[in-house]
C-alpha cells in the first residue's frame, strides 16, 4: 500500500502545486484540492489489493490451523476427494470476494474518483 500511494504522490504535477503556490494558495488547499484526488484512486486501488491479500492469507490460514470457516470445510472435502464439495465451497469464498468488491469497494472507488468523469 505504502508505495502505491508514494508512487502516486510522486506523480502529482509538480508544476500544477507550483503554479497553485504562486497563486497563493494554501498548503492545506493545495494538498486537499490536488494531491489528494491525484492520489485517491491509486490509494483505493491499494486498498483493494490489501484487503483480497488479507482474505487470501485468511482462508490459507484456515486452510491450515482451523477447525472451521471457509478454508477448513474447503479443505475437509479436498481431503475427503470429493471435488465437488471443495469446488464449491472455494465458489462461496470466490462469491464473498466478488460481493465485497461490488458492493463495498466499488462505490468507493467511483466515489474517491468522481472527479475524473467531469
Amino acid at each position: 500500500m505504502i508505495v502505491n500511494i508514494a508512487k502516486a504522490t510522486r506523480a502529482v504535477p509538480a508544476d500544477l502545486v507550483l503554479m497553485a503556490r504562486a497563486f497563493g494558495v494554501s498548503r492545506t488547499t493545495v494538498l486537499r484540492q490536488i494531491v489528494v484526488p491525484a492520489v485517491a484512486g491509486s490509494t483505493v486501488a491499494a486498498v483493494r489489493f490489501a484487503i483480497m491479500s488479507a482474505w487470501n492469507g485468511l482462508l490459507l490460514a484456515e486452510w491450515f490451523g482451523a477447525t472451521s470457516g471457509v478454508g477448513w470445510r474447503s479443505r475437509y472435502w479436498y481431503d475427503a476427494n470429493q471435488l465437488d464439495g471443495f469446488l464449491a465451497w472455494v465458489l462461496v469464498f470466490i462469491l464473498l470476494l466478488v460481493i465485497a468488491d461490488l458492493l463495498i469497494l466499488g462505490p468507493i472507488e467511483r466515489y474517491a474518483t468522481r472527479w475524473r468523469t467531469a
